[in-house]
This record gives C-alpha cells, sequence and structure tokens, in this order.
C-alpha cells in the first residue's frame, strides 16, 4: 500500500482503514479467473506493507503461487 498523506492537513489514514480494500482486490481476482474463489480453499496468507507515497498512491498486488 502506498499511501499518499492528505495535502491539506498531511492526514494518514489508519492502516486498517487503508487494508479493507483487500476485499475488493480479492473479488476481482476471482472475478477476473487468476484464482477459483476468494475463500480460505484458495486464499493463503496475507501480508501488508504499507509505503509513503512519494507520487500519487497506489496498491501493488504480488501474487505467489503456494
Amino acid at each position: 500500500w502506498f499511501e499518499r498523506p492528505d495535502p491539506n492537513n498531511g492526514a494518514m489514514r489508519d492502516k486498517d482503514n487503508i487494508r479493507f480494500a483487500a476485499k475488493y482486490i480479492n473479488d476481482a481476482l476471482q472475478k477476473a479467473g487468476i484464482i477459483k474463489n476468494d475463500n480460505w480453499t484458495y486464499i493463503g496468507d496475507l501480508s501488508d506493507k504499507y509505503y509513503l507515497a512519494s507520487g500519487e498512491g497506489r496498491i501493488e498486488v504480488v501474487l505467489e503461487e503456494a
């Protein structure tokens, strides 16, 4: 997660609020056919790293086959 501070006050969102988007990422991976399902059988451990973005905020997803 590459998070950009609010340009008005420099505030950063809480990490748990940022991570909430992981649900939508998993749903999109399933819809695109990249994973068969987003249940416990097909999703292993999830890990997150948070960075201060030097430009636009973004999300980079790395998939590893188990």
